[in-house]
């Protein structure tokens, strides 16, 4: 993490802990929370600030919430990460978010599609899916229902749960009323828990039956 990165409500800097030796602190507060499946009150809080993307400014859609939590909280969230994937398998046709090379992946099948359309003078179509805002879109229960159908035999779910984070939005020096986010941007768990939102779609398109009927046979 960045030492200049942005604190959060606590105003911890993240240079303050790469300076100082607090890393067995650190991991002393992870290891209680695994143990007691506890989160601490200041890592459930988080400031939201709003970056103008184009447009009408009046306009609440024209504008990107970014929410800032503690440093403390982003250790910790990205420590979770790691173990969640240890745990889970995503759908080998989910390249978004992932160590693998996803975009170069897909061109290089797209690429291949074309070619054989075009050499056995086939018809192809392709759909290109943009889901607006897609993040605002994925509700709390469903995600909570997602996490529960997990096969992980550890605390990991339920801690996720309790993160789900109050915060303010700022505005010009004014703050709204409390609002509770699960997926906010600018959380290290966001792209994991994206991820597995929406997997059983994925799996559903590559079900035998499925892919028979409608799919395009790539190899044997």
């Amino acid at each position: 993490m960045r030492a200049d990165t942005s604190p959060g409500p606590d105003r911890v800097l993240m240079r303050a802990i790469k300076v100082l030796p607090c890393q067995q602190a650190i991991a002393i507060i992870i290891t209680l929370m695994l143990r007691h499946e506890y989160v601490p009150e200041g890592f459930k809080e988080a400031r939201t600030i709003l970056i103008y993307k184009d447009g009408d400014e009046n306009d609440p859609n024209n504008w990107r919430p970014i929410s800032i939590c503690s440093v403390f909280r982003r250790i910790v969230d990205k420590l979770m990460v790691m173990k969640l994937n240890m745990y889970t398998t995503l759908n080998v046709h989910q390249r978004g978010f992932s160590s693998i090379p996803g975009t170069h992946v897909n061109a290089s099948i797209l690429n291949g599609c074309l070619k054989k359309a075009k050499a056995n003078k086939e018809d192809l179509v392709v759909i290109f899916l943009d889901v607006v805002k897609a993040f605002d879109k994925i509700g709390h229960e469903h995600l909570i229902q997602t996490l529960n159908n997990l096969l992980i035999l550890t605390v990991l779910p339920d801690l996720v749960k309790q993160l789900s984070t109050n915060t303010r939005i700022n505005t010009k020096g004014n703050s709204s009323k409390i609002v509770n986010f699960m997926l906010f941007q600018g959380s290290p768990l966001l792209p994991f828990l994206f991820n597995i939102s929406i997997d059983f779609m994925i799996k559903q398109l590559n079900e035998t039956e499925v892919e028979n009927k409608y799919g395009f046979l790539i190899s044997p």
